[in-house]
């Protein structure tokens, strides 16, 4: 258990809303962004022959510099337009992986980023932690330095998704022991469970879906030792999923900071 040593800051509650907001500005972005790269690709296909039509042009003209400037962008071309054409015949599943990644980490960041400030300002929270079963060395005092945080914020989400199969009742557990609890429709709950296995596969496992995250989300049955490919209807499903988990969040994570303000 750990010592007071200090006082808690009367104004941290106000904290609690950052990492939230900024996972609910990031996935935004990224939205935006896998647009703007989608369209860029689009265009990109368009190159040669504008290159091709200006290169009689620049002949007539003489000016070498430019000639032999488009003619090693000519040159270059070649790979980067293979990649570009096989992107496009696969729906962008390389630039949809990429950024579904990166809106997933927004959400597990954000849940980490809460819930280590609960650790390091409000004294109950440690034990929160014991009661959920995990271990907090004796020669720690409160507050705890971010790095004592984070490392009690690991050990208590290792401890929390051993007790829970699937990474929704993990996220409701985790959220409702330290105060902001939120509840989801089924629906969103069985999508986020199968979005966290289509993440696992594309990080552990080159994509492949084998036969254990098929036990953790039936509904990839139909890709059963196959490689995921995520296609811009799939990406856009789950852009949507995590953007009403983010949102969840953020209004029980603004509950619970008019919560704590008003005991503080």
């Amino acid at each position: 258990m750990l010592t007071p040593t200090a006082p808690p800051d009367s104004k941290w509650p106000f904290r609690l809303i950052g990492p939230i907001g900024y996972a609910l500005d990031f996935v935004a972005e990224e939205i935006k962004i896998a647009g703007v790269f989608r369209r860029g690709l689009d265009i990109f296909e368009s190159f040669r022959p504008l290159l091709v039509y200006a290169l009689p042009v620049l002949t007539q003209g003489k000016d070498e510099e430019a000639l032999h400037t488009f003619r090693s962008v000519l040159a270059d071309l070649s790979g980067t337009e293979q990649w570009v054409r096989d992107e496009r015949n696969q729906d962008y599943a390389t630039l949809h992986r990429h950024s579904f990644v990166a809106m997933w980490s927004a959400l597990e960041v954000a849940l980490e980023d809460t819930v280590v400030e609960i650790l390091k300002n409000d004294p109950l929270s440690t034990s929160t932690v014991v009661n959920l079963g995990a271990r907090i060395p004796n020669d720690y005092s409160f507050p705890p330095s971010e790095e004592q945080a984070r490392a009690i914020y690991s050990r208590t989400e290792r401890v929390v998704r051993s007790k829970h199969a699937s990474f929704s009742d993990s996220l409701r557990a985790l959220s409702s022991a330290f105060g902001f609890g939120i509840e989801m429709p089924p629906d969103l709950a069985a999508h986020l469970d199968e979005l966290n296995e289509v993440r696992n596969a594309f990080l552990h496992r080159a994509g492949v879906i084998d036969d254990r995250a098929i036990s953790r989300a039936p509904t990839l049955a139909p890709y059963r030792d196959a490689q995921f490919r995520m296609s811009n209807a799939y990406y856009m499903r789950a852009y949507d999923s995590i953007s009403k988990t983010i949102l969840l969040l953020l209004t029980a994570i603004g509950a619970c900071v008019k919560h704590l303000a008003g005991a503080a």
